[in-house]
């Protein structure tokens, strides 16, 4: 024991408690320690077989992880939290008289409430919303506020926070986080060049508001342009991802219906020729006139009105029929009667669209 303590001693990084929680053994043994005493006492004992295994008495939890959520009953917030701990400090956890990890989560779950009624309790939803994750206000977050105190009651019970998250059920502070919205074929179709048919697409972006832009994206919140009561607590992520569709839907309209699209050539090109551009104005746009940062992870064209007529057609046998009469000025000849079938294989680019 005095070995692995001055070897802990000696690295900056290494903890006695280590020792005991190693991977392929049980909670609480140490594979050195059994080890250096078996083979000592087996000099002793003249070679004799010698085994013996110890285990740290009591030996709390390493790891402690669990979600949580507090109501603020008088506000009506909800506030989901997650907490990732281990343990570094076994005089510490010993000190606290805690037994077993479910006393430890329940003393962290304590800590929490405490902490999310201390710094989000008579905070308005507006300085919520400008200063939860970053400070604009004031010199330390509101997360980072609770994140700290949190904090304080891991270590009183000898365990480091390693992660911990914390949002209240407001939707534009998800946005703040990043949100998926996906637009696929259900969302309308789009006409490419002034006599192209229509194509639809599918596109799936993440999509977040930039920090201390709020009024760029405070019109996704409210009820309207003139609407300056916003209440952050009845807007849905639904409702959000909603109007950001909409934007979106006109940046696609206004891309697609691009005079120099051929409409075949936008189907057969759709990588090379529309998509990069799309993705150039959607995050342009959105960046600039909404303080939306986007990043897309998919887009793509789905099916068209060209395809699904081209489709109805191919595989089908057209039949035909027709006579001509073969003869001479005279009017001295035969009629022959011809019949056949032709079959759609696909579609020819042509200069002459209509």
């Amino acid at each position: 024991m005095s070995k692995m303590y001055k070897k802990c001693l000696d690295s900056q990084n290494s903890n006695l408690l280590d020792e005991f929680y190693q991977l392929e053994l049980q909670r609480g043994e140490s594979s050195e320690l059994n080890t250096s005493v078996c083979e000592q006492m087996q000099q002793e004992l003249k070679g004799m077989d010698f085994n013996i295994g110890f285990t740290l008495r009591n030996a709390p939890e390493r790891y402690a992880e669990f979600k949580y959520s507090t109501k603020i009953k008088e506000t009506g917030l909800e506030v989901t939290s997650e907490c990732q701990m281990t343990l570094n400090n076994y005089q510490a956890y010993r000190k606290s008289e805690i037994s077993d990890i479910e006393g430890v989560v329940a003393h962290m779950k304590a800590g929490i409430d405490r902490a999310i009624r201390q710094h989000i309790l008579g905070k308005s939803e507006m300085d919520l919303l400008s200063n939860f994750k970053t400070a604009t206000s004031q010199d330390v977050s509101i997360s980072d506020q609770v994140k700290n105190s949190v904090k304080q009651q891991a270590t009183a019970i000898g365990y480091e926070l390693n992660s911990f998250h914390t949002l209240p059920n407001i939707a534009p502070l998800r946005l703040l986080n990043g949100l998926m919205l996906t637009f696929d074929k259900e969302d309308g179709a789009f006409k490419t060049g002034m006599f192209g048919s229509r194509v639809r697409l599918n596109i799936r972006m993440e999509v977040k508001a930039k920090e201390g832009e709020f009024e760029k994206y405070r019109h996704l919140f409210a009820s309207s342009e003139n609407d300056n009561q916003i209440d952050l607590l009845a807007i849905t992520q639904a409702q959000i991802l909603d109007r950001i569709k909409v934007l979106v839907h006109d940046i696609c309209k206004e891309v697609m219906l691009n005079d120099k699209f051929n409409h075949y050539k936008a189907l057969s090109q759709f990588e090379e020729l529309i998509r990069p551009q799309l993705e150039d104005e959607i995050g342009k746009r959105l960046s600039e006139q909404h303080g939306l940062v986007v990043s897309i992870k998919s887009l793509m064209a789905v099916e068209s009105e060209d395809a699904m007529r081209l489709e109805e057609l191919r595989g089908k046998k057209i039949p035909i029929q027709f006579k001509h009469f073969f003869g001479g000025q005279d009017g001295i000849g035969a009629e022959y009667s011809f019949s056949g079938a032709f079959e759609v294989l696909g579609l020819v680019v042509s200069d002459a669209w209509w």
